[in-house]
């Protein structure tokens, strides 16, 4: 499931927002990745379209920032967010694509935690958060 079906903004947007309230709303993310370095403050980035068996994952190196091609919005990574890949790579220790591939979904799910549980979505008239309709007998559509 795409967290993005329940927001009105990616989940890097968010993050973003969230930081500019400072990093003690990172309670997730700082307790489990040890550490309040910036590199952990920004959603990842991921080889989706690259990864498609997996063999890819006993790969000991990062992909060519090519093999990070957005092939759903048609567009090229940026060198400064390959860049970052590179620094969380070496930063984790990743040792395989595999390494990575989980660092990421852990990342993922701790910024989504963190985003949630920050008071920005306990909101009826949150910006962020989509909240569905309700019918007058209270069911969703």
């Amino acid at each position: 499931m795409d967290s993005f079906q329940f927001l009105f903004t990616s989940l890097a947007e968010l993050v973003c927002l969230l930081l500019k309230s400072g990093k003690n709303n990172f309670v997730h993310t700082k307790a489990h990745l040890g550490t309040d370095d910036d590199i952990i403050f920004a959603k990842g980035v991921y080889p989706y379209s690259y990864v498609d068996s997996c063999e890819k994952f006993a790969e000991t190196q990062l992909p060519s920032i090519s093999e990070f091609h957005d092939k759903l919005k048609n567009e090229p990574l940026s060198a400064e967010d390959y860049l970052r890949a590179q620094d969380t790579w070496d930063c984790f220790g990743c040792e395989t694509l595999k390494d990575y591939h989980d660092h990421y979904l852990v990342t993922y799910v701790l910024l989504l935690a963190d985003v949630f549980e920050s008071g920005a979505l306990n909101s009826t008239h949150s910006p962020v958060c989509h909240r569905p309709e309700r019918t007058s007998s209270g069911r969703q559509f």
